[in-house]
């Protein structure tokens, strides 16, 4: 029923324009190339993003779209679930919650496929507030998911307070742990992806990381590096990373996959 909800209903509403994820075409690599060689680049993580939406949101969605008050109320139910979910997943989560955030009402649950482009919904409005003040100060905003990330004149970048209060007004909540500023001359990451340069990069321990990996397996051979390492899927997981590389730096992802290629992978 989700899966029909989310091709006959929801496939069909487009996001705002500065939401870079859970659509068709969309990838953290484009969210990242919106933010490349800016003189500083702000990122802020939301705290619990699809739990920190709830039932009633997510049936304020479905009225809007012209649905009945009691098909709204359907359809709502069918895509959220009760947060008693969260109480075995961490004994001690409850206490670390902000206040405010919904501990008794059903929310979006992860990995229903109705969730994504529900979440993306739920943050139109923020989405919309946050453009219009990044517009206002001539910087570029973009969200991916539950990473927001502005860029820009290092003064111009919109101040935290206000950028906290405008979140906390359209019921979300900010993990101020995550929250990083970078300027020109440091290590700019918008999504895990290197921005300070030219292009869009892969980060050099990840690549590294891989490398290190292709020298070993042709060096003591695939079966034994393999076994060393642990891993149960180690050529499945080795080759999605290389993969990730590739989709990102096309010429070192396949220089890389060159070199998978040529090991003895039977074993």
């Amino acid at each position: 029923m989700q899966y029909w909800i989310q091709q006959k209903i929801l496939s069909k509403v487009s996001p705002s324009l500065c939401s870079t994820a859970f659509y068709p075409g969309s990838s953290i690599y484009n969210n990242a190339a919106r933010h490349l060689a800016q003189e500083s680049v702000l990122s802020i993580d939301l705290f619990r993003f699809f739990d920190s939406i709830t039932n009633r949101r997510i049936y304020k969605i479905f009225k809007s779209m012209g649905y009945h008050s009691n098909v709204a109320v359907d359809l709502a139910r069918l895509c959220t679930v009760g947060t008693h979910y969260l109480t075995p997943l961490d004994g001690n989560l409850l206490n670390r919650l902000p206040d405010g955030f919904p501990i008794y009402e059903d929310v979006l649950p992860q990995g229903a496929p109705t969730s994504p482009i529900l979440a993306n919904l739920a943050a139109r409005k923020l989405d919309q507030r946050l453009f219009k003040l990044s517009e206002k100060l001539g910087v570029t905003y973009s969200r991916y998911a539950d990473d927001l990330t502005f860029s820009g004149d290092k003064n111009q970048i919109p101040r935290l307070k206000l950028i906290y209060k405008i979140i906390h007004d359209e019921g979300f909540f900010v993990n101020h742990s995550k929250t990083r500023q970078r300027n020109i001359g440091q290590k700019q990451l918008v999504t895990g992806l290197v921005v300070s340069g030219d292009k869009v990069r892969v980060q050099k321990s990840y690549k590294k990381d891989i490398w290190k990996h292709l020298y070993y397996c042709k060096k003591f051979g695939v079966a034994k590096h393999a076994e060393y390492f642990g891993h149960s899927f180690f050529s499945e997981w080795l080759l999605g990373r290389i993969f990730f590389v590739k989709s990102i730096e096309p010429v070192v992802g396949e220089n890389m996959l060159q070199a998978y290629n040529e090991l003895d992978w039977a074993f």
